[in-house]
């Protein structure tokens, strides 16, 4: 399946959101839920305009706000559900001009153009702190996120700063980085029959792997080249099991587009996660097989790991300069996804979050 969230029939053109409009001063109407000004905040009743009007006419003044703060709660403006959530994602990155298509894992379908973010990895476990899709070329640079309904308790949406992170980290370790760059490995399992049969992995020892028909959303091994290749990724196919092992190297900081500013961006975090469960898997009599079923290996960009120190020390700067958002239902989230990292905390009850990313 693709990423894609533009799809969408009868799409608003982007020429019609061009009519003129008084200015809103948006900038004076900003507020913040906490002291590290993450995110920013436009309320409906400051604002005094509608949504619509918002993200289209004034979008001159609202994306200067985004570039800057790296997030924006649009609290108050009553989305109803994902029907009004898919309106307002087309009508907003119809102004982009940009569609994004890369490979993904399958989300369940919340409306046709949408994203819902499942509640996996279990309510009781952590999201890191992740930009979406950071580990592929060409990733999407914006995001929206639409609360239907809360969590009973907890679920909050974590933010950081990756301009913060990035001068917070030990000069010595970011210059490693820089020099040496990542790399991510990742093996897809193939059919579902066959991983059922070859990795009887116990249920506390986490979610069976990921298929690379899943993944890509479809069956022709074909398809998955072409994707690899449009986005910069090696594919190797192991014969002896179905299963597919992609790799690709990229920088571990980039320079945002419109900013200009230096970002810390990559997946190593979710290399110390990894870690953490492989050494659970390795009291298993299946590990070697467990191991490789791991979807997700950061390295080194020469092939060579990463110290665990480093990533403590990661940890801990994420850590520091981590926000939380609490949702409140119909909340609009605007990230720019090179700028801000997010992830999720625990939670309890049912929750609703969807995406749109473009």
């Amino acid at each position: 399946m693709t990423a894609s969230i533009l799809d969408i029939a009868g799409k608003p053109k982007a020429s019609r959101a061009r009519e003129a409009s008084p200015a809103l001063a948006l900038a004076r109407k900003v507020g913040f839920i906490n002291t590290q000004k993450l995110p920013a905040v436009l309320r409906a009743d400051s604002v005094k305009c509608d949504l619509t009007s918002l993200l289209t006419q004034h979008r001159g003044e609202l994306q200067p706000l985004l570039r800057k703060y790296g997030a924006l709660l649009l609290r108050g403006f009553n989305i109803a559900d994902a029907a009004e959530f898919n309106r307002v994602a087309a009508l907003y990155f119809a102004g982009e001009g940009a569609e994004h298509n890369a490979p993904q894992e399958q989300r369940r379908p919340a409306h046709p153009g949408l994203l819902a973010l499942q509640p996996s990895p279990r309510p009781t476990e952590t999201v890191l702190q992740h930009n979406e899709l950071g580990d592929i070329a060409g990733l999407p640079q914006d995001l929206l996120l639409f609360c239907e309904a809360p969590a009973t308790r907890g679920g909050e949406t974590t933010l950081a700063d990756t301009r913060a992170i990035y001068a917070h980290i030990d000069p010595d370790i970011r210059s490693e980085f820089e020099r040496r760059g990542v790399q991510y490995q990742r093996h897809l399992a193939g059919e579902p029959q066959h991983v059922k049969s070859a990795l009887r992995i116990p249920q506390r020892l986490g979610r069976q792997p990921r298929t690379w028909q899943a993944v890509f959303g479809t069956d022709s091994r074909a398809g998955v080249e072409a994707a690899c290749q449009a986005h910069a990724l090696t594919v190797e196919w192991q014969e002896t099991d179905g299963s597919a092992a992609i790799s690709n190297r990229l920088p571990a900081t980039l320079l945002h587009p419109v900013t200009r500013e230096r970002l810390w961006f990559n997946r190593v975090l979710q290399a110390g996660r990894c870690s953490a469960s492989w050494t659970e898997l390795a009291r298993h009599p299946l590990a070697v097989t467990a191991l490789r079923s791991r979807p997700l290996r950061v390295l080194f960009g020469d092939g060579t790991r990463i110290p665990s120190g480093h990533i403590k020390h990661l940890v801990d700067v994420h850590r520091r300069l981590t926000t939380t958002v609490p949702w409140q239902p119909g909340d609009l989230l605007l990230l720019d996804n090179l700028l801000t990292c997010h992830g999720r905390r625990p939670f309890r009850g049912p929750m609703k979050l969807l995406m749109a990313m473009g």
